[in-house]
């Protein structure tokens, strides 16, 4: 099975990652599409954290 990147938010240590994960292959009814490009619009991330009520943060990441 091959790898791809993913962006990743560890929520206990505050770090978005870049880690390398197997990619899953499509189930019945599925199909697996190529993404080019993709954005994280770090406002969202931090709306997530803090709607985990584990954050204490006022600012930005």
């Amino acid at each position: 099975m091959a790898d791809t990147l993913a962006g990743r938010l560890h929520l206990t240590e505050r770090a978005l990652r870049m880690e390398s994960v197997p990619v899953p292959g499509p189930q019945n009814g599925q199909v697996r599409v190529r993404v080019e490009a993709a954005e994280v619009c770090l406002s969202d991330v931090q709306f997530r954290y803090v709607r985990s009520g584990r954050s204490r943060w006022s600012g930005g990441l």
